[in-house]
């Protein structure tokens, strides 16, 4: 009596797995094809390779800058931005030292393209300060120099969704 019932319900049961699977693999599908932003948050930061030499006596505020991520930018075990990415950006603000006084050079990032179109960034002001050598009774002159291929780090001040 058993195996007769048995056989009558195996073929109902796998016909309900069959189309319950079915619909669970569509599912499936259309949840893995549905795109989920990938974010980095704000105070990540991004290691830029200078493309070109900025300078306090020739950089003036205003000029553009590129560069390219050193290294992957990642939320988690998620890629937002490949190594290599170019990014570009501008100097605030440059002051050249006369004789005793500081010299500055600040820059931050504007963007960086990310399959062939332009993602704005937004990050906190990079400076540097120098000051005269004041250890000798001489007058010195200070001087800031970020040499291309000079690695800096940017910190994201907003999220960046990738």
């Amino acid at each position: 009596m058993f195996p007769t019932t048995f056989l009558k319900i195996l073929p109902a049961a796998l016909v309900l797995t069959f189309i319950g699977g079915c619909h669970t693999s569509t599912v499936a599908v259309e949840a893995s094809t549905a795109r989920i932003p990938v974010v980095a948050p704000a105070g990540t930061v991004l290691r830029v390779r200078l493309g070109e030499t900025l300078d306090c006596s020739r950089s003036r505020p205003g000029d553009r800058f590129t560069g390219t991520l050193e290294s992957p930018v990642m939320a988690g075990t998620m890629e937002v931005l490949p190594k290599g990415t170019v990014v570009e950006g501008h100097v605030l603000s440059a002051r050249e030292s006369d004789e005793g006084g500081e010299a500055w050079l600040a820059v931050t990032l504007d963007s960086c393209e990310r399959d062939g179109r332009r993602v704005p960034l937004e990050t906190s002001p990079l400076a540097r300060i120098a000051h005269p050598d004041q250890s000798r009774n001489v007058k010195s002159v200070a001087r800031i120099s970020l040499p291309a291929e000079s690695i800096l780090g940017f910190t994201l001040k907003s999220m960046l969704a990738a």
